[in-house]
């Protein structure tokens, strides 16, 4: 679980997981899945940073919500402030987002 300063709790499962307990890095990977308010993410890695205050979700992303499903190759997220980059690798694909 991680705890953001003004924010929801973020719930991080994953069948593996690397921690550095040097800086506090974390690599998970193979079927991750983070949850937090009413939203569902879904990926295959997970990088966390905290020297650096930022995460990154990529290969095979989905993220659900009640109204929305959103299909990407990466997620890029500022554990500061919350902010988020979603992206596909290639320039040329785009990401796919269906309203329920």
């Amino acid at each position: 679980m991680i705890s953001l300063e003004n924010n929801s709790e973020i719930l991080i499962y994953s069948k593996y997981a690397k921690y550095n307990s040097v800086n506090f890095n974390t690599e998970f990977y193979t079927n991750v899945k983070a949850s937090y308010e009413n939203n569902i993410v879904k990926s295959e890695n997970l990088d966390l940073f905290f020297k650096d205050n930022y995460g990154e979700m990529y290969n095979s992303i989905e993220f659900y919500n009640s109204d929305t499903k959103v299909i990407a190759d990466k997620i890029f997220f500022d554990l500061a402030n919350g902010d988020i980059k979603i992206n596909m690798y290639n320039d040329n694909n785009k990401v796919s987002i269906i309203k329920n």
